[in-house]
């Protein structure tokens, strides 16, 4: 065999040697792609349920609004702080969305919960006073949704259901 032939059998073994290269990092890609979005969902669960946890704790507030009753002063605080802690979630899972890591089954019923919860006057009142805190790309987003959203008791409607 001559030099010129071992050349081109090397020149082959390289290729071939490159195409398995990029097939297994394409396959390397896809499984952190797919840990990342699936640690990020865990993530947004766990934030969820801390959410609904602490809503838990403060049931009491809860039962006031609903009752159209007026909140205390400490009692307004709490409301804004779980409120905070609601929105900051909600932008999370926009951010999430935004940049590709929350598909749009996923994101679309986590939107529905800032429908639902800035669907009342109450809310939407507080929306108002507090949105300058968040993104300006997820508020306006947001203010989209409102717009979109009759505004209704359904909130409040929820919150008596159990009576």
């Amino acid at each position: 065999m001559t030099l010129e032939q071992y050349a081109s059998w090397a020149e082959i073994i390289g290729v071939i040697i490159v195409v398995v290269t990029l097939l297994y990092l394409t396959v390397q890609v896809r499984q952190g792609t797919h840990l990342m979005r699936s640690q990020s969902r865990q993530v947004l669960m766990s934030n969820t349920r801390e959410h609904l946890l602490a809503y838990l704790d403060n049931i009491d507030l809860f039962e006031k609004l609903a009752g159209e009753e007026k909140l205390s002063p400490a009692d307004q605080l709490r409301f804004s702080v779980l409120w905070i802690i609601n929105m900051r979630s909600r932008e999370h899972e926009w951010f999430q969305y935004r940049d590709g890591t929350l598909d749009e089954r996923a994101w679309l019923s986590y939107r529905n919960i800032i429908r639902l919860t800035l669907s009342s006057k109450r809310h939407r009142t507080w929306w108002k006073k507090h949105k300058g805190s968040l993104d300006p790309d997820f508020v306006e987003m947001v203010d989209q949704l409102i717009s979109e959203t009759p505004e209704s008791d359904l909130y409040d409607e929820r919150l008596r259901a159990w009576e």
